[in-house]
């Protein structure tokens, strides 16, 4: 077993030795990464959507009931993980035969990670 030990300790130090990673230390320009944000529409085919009716009934049930309100401006804040259906869940709600009906106006808007309170404000006038 010590034998064992010293040869992988042997191996260990070998590989420790030979790393040769060429780190260097560089001071650069930062330079502006142009990201292509992701886009978005409220079109989503029903029948794609599988077992999400309880949800879209209830954010629909919200949408109808803040319709009453006197506030001009209501949020319905829908949260998770990525992947998990959040944006095909607001657009199964935005799309129902009620909201459309109910409101006279509607909006479809994109909300990106890099919140810009301006730049969503121009998008959206």
């Amino acid at each position: 077993m010590g034998g064992r030990i010293k040869k992988i300790k042997q191996e260990l130090a070998s590989v420790s030795n030979d790393r040769n990673f060429l780190l260097e230390y560089r001071h650069e320009e930062t330079r502006e990464i142009v990201r292509r944000e992701r886009e978005t529409h409220s079109f989503v085919r029903q029948e794609e959507v599988i077992g999400r009716d309880e949800d879209r009934e209830e954010i629909v049930k919200l949408l109808l009931e803040q319709g009453e309100l006197e506030e001009n401006v209501s949020v319905i804040p829908i949260v998770g993980m990525g992947g998990l259906g959040k944006t095909t869940l607001a657009q199964t709600a935005f799309n129902e035969e009620t909201v459309q009906q109910h409101f006279d106006l509607k909006m479809w808007v994109c909300v990106s990670d890099d919140f810009d309170l301006k730049l969503l404000l121009q998008q959206i006038i």
